[in-house]
């Protein structure tokens, strides 16, 4: 996998950013998730061909995604 954080921090100009991607393949677009790590927990549940399944937990109040 390419390393993207520094086009991750370009994107979202904080460094409380996490993320996960699935690398792009071919003529096929990548994906990647972003979230501030200061307001969720991020869970890789699974990357597949074509999808990236995450579960998301919120730190400041009761929320689970």
């Amino acid at each position: 996998m390419g390393d993207i954080t520094e086009a991750v921090r370009e994107i979202w100009e904080n460094k409380w950013v996490d993320y996960v991607q699935l690398e792009a393949s071919g003529t096929r677009g990548g994906i990647v998730i972003m979230w501030d790590k200061r307001d969720w927990t991020g869970v890789l549940s699974s990357v597949e061909m074509y999808s990236v399944s995450c579960s998301f937990a919120g730190i400041r109040q009761v929320f689970d995604w």
